[in-house]
């Protein structure tokens, strides 16, 4: 069946705070690019390792053969500060 060719077809993916919709390009039958532009720093280790990213556009590579084969890891949403705006 392969990859959904656009994000509607599967999951919301609409940045909270700038409402802009994320990057998707399906790369191949298996693997799919996601670029977001991130306000923070985010460093994780061991399971969540994958998800670290820098300040500003960043993509990860994914492979969901891989992806499916890795144990769920439980987050909590973290809270988005309102925009300033000034």
């Amino acid at each position: 069946s392969g990859l959904p060719t656009a994000t509607d077809e599967a999951l919301d993916t609409t940045d909270p705070v700038s409402g802009r919709e994320y990057d998707y390009l399906v790369l191949d039958d298996r693997r799919f690019e996601l670029c977001a532009e991130f306000a923070t720093f985010q460093t994780t280790s061991g399971d969540r390792a994958f998800w670290s990213h820098p300040v500003g556009r960043h993509c990860f590579d994914i492979d969901v053969e891989t992806i499916a084969r890795e144990p769920v890891v439980p987050v909590s949403p973290l809270a988005t500060a309102p925009p300033t705006g000034r």
